[in-house]
């Protein structure tokens, strides 16, 4: 079975990202940059592209042993700060090591190769954040609405704006299905008074898990 690609985008509540304003003594063509990729040992805010609808989780052991894929990756961006493009490297990811709960990286941004991205960057200072992209990702259980990553390689990094996943629409989506769960919940109870109790807890547990299957669908698509 082909694994899959994931790209995760940082919550908006991570650190921003962080380009030195001081390099203007550095070399001539490198910006130092660094940022958050990910919180560990919890679930993600909204499903990223490629896990098919599914939050997902990476445990603080799996980052450990999964960080020495990140340094010599490359960083890209789009011109829209509003996606990934690997096609477009702008720079090299150089560190990456735990603070905490936060996977972080620092790196260098080619300023002298792309300098259309530098001017972007300084104009949406505050707001950057960054995206991981993930390769040959191996789910303990690709059935959970939140896949466990056990093992993946870092394949690169994107700088893009923090609030550019859509999570207003991600949560009006899981609301509008939590209603369609409890109204199968609903449903449930009148069986019960109807006196087919012996199917209540299985009927509510069903409802709810299809709800917020179809909720979490409906949020990767619109993220």
């Amino acid at each position: 079975m082909e694994k899959p690609t994931i790209h995760a985008e940082t919550s908006v509540s991570m650190a921003d990202l962080r380009l030195d304003s001081t390099d203007t003594k550095q070399h001539p063509n490198a910006s130092p940059f660094e940022g958050t990729l990910l919180l560990l040992d919890e679930p993600s805010n909204q499903p990223p592209h490629g896990a098919q609808g599914h939050l997902i989780h990476v445990s603080r052991e799996v980052a450990e042993k999964t960080l020495k894929t990140l340094p010599g990756m490359a960083v890209n961006y789009d011109s829209d700060l509003e996606g990934h493009n690997p096609q477009k490297k702008i720079g090299v990811i150089t560190e990456a090591w735990i603070d905490g709960k936060e996977a972080k990286v620092k790196g260098l941004i080619w300023k002298k190769d792309f300098p259309e991205a530098m001017t972007e960057f300084r104009r949406n200072r505050g707001r950057l954040g960054m995206s991981m992209e993930l390769g040959d990702v191996y789910v303990a259980d690709k059935d959970d609405p939140v896949w466990d990553l056990k093992d993946f390689h870092f394949t690169g990094a994107t700088i893009l704006k923090k609030d550019h996943a859509a999570y207003e629409g991600t949560a009006l989506a899981a609301s509008r299905h939590f209603v369609n769960a409890m109204s199968a919940a609903k449903e449930a109870m009148s069986n019960f008074e109807q006196g087919d109790g012996s199917s209540l807890a299985s009927s509510v547990r069903s409802g709810i898990e299809i709800g917020v299957s179809r909720a979490l669908r409906k949020a990767a698509w619109k993220w």
